[in-house]
């Protein structure tokens, strides 16, 4: 004798619920053919249809979607239903509810401690990276202190190297002198100790040997002072 065998549409709807449901519709069709059809009034089956509402019900249960929400509502009107086959015991019954108030407790409690513990790992992360922020400012602010230094060396360094040329040159113009000699306009004056030789004029039409080497006391007036020639 031919089993008739139920038609399950597999198309997905839109709806994750419904599809959940088909799905396992067509799981009990698969297990009437493996064990019966009077398999699903059995206790041991309506145990194993009622965990997996569950299941269904701990995955959507925070839909958002209003058709979802509705089908979620239905579904545990038949949890109901299915857990009174599946533990006739009202106090056994009662027991579970306490265990699985617990379970979802302790699944809260640790996702909440999960997430006290990704946020406090971030602020940890914020702060190690304000601090590397701040170290790595404090280490432009150094360097930028220290070329502000080079530069102010360099510019000192500079005028000290301006001021040393200069007296060097003034020594050498005071050490040429006290040698009785120094250069102007290209020619080289000789000095005595009543101040410089002018070099004595050349005669018009006239040349004298030596006329070139020979120097003239400077001129001065009845105070000392020198003349203009």
């Amino acid at each position: 004798m031919e089993t008739k065998k139920e038609n399950v549409n597999m198309k997905p709807s839109g709806n994750r619920v419904v599809d959940a449901m088909v799905l396992w519709a067509a799981e009990e069709v698969k297990m009437k053919e493996t064990f019966g059809a009077n398999v699903v009034s059995k206790q041991h089956f309506a145990k194993v249809k009622y965990h997996h509402y569950v299941d269904l019900l701990n995955k959507y249960g925070k839909t958002k979607d209003p058709s979802e929400a509705r089908y979620l509502n239905i579904l545990k009107g038949e949890m109901n239903e299915i857990k009174k086959i599946a533990i006739p015991n009202k106090y056994v019954r009662f027991a579970n509810d306490v265990q699985d108030l617990i379970k979802v407790s302790v699944v809260v409690v640790l996702n909440a401690l999960k997430s006290i513990h990704n946020a406090g790992k971030q602020i940890v992360n914020a702060v190690v990276a304000y601090n590397e922020r701040k170290k790595d400012d404090a280490i432009q602010k150094l360097i930028a202190k220290e070329r502000e230094r080079t530069i102010k060396i360099a510019m000192y360094d500079n005028a000290v190297k301006d001021v040393t040329k200069k007296n060097v040159q003034q020594t050498v113009v005071r050490n040429s002198r006290r040698n009785g000699m120094e250069k102007v306009r290209g020619q080289v004056i000789s000095f005595d100790d009543d101040g410089p030789l002018l070099p004595k004029k050349k005669a018009k039409g006239k040349s004298v040997p030596g006329d070139e080497d020979v120097l003239l006391p400077k001129r001065r007036d009845s105070t000392g002072k020198g003349v203009k020639i």
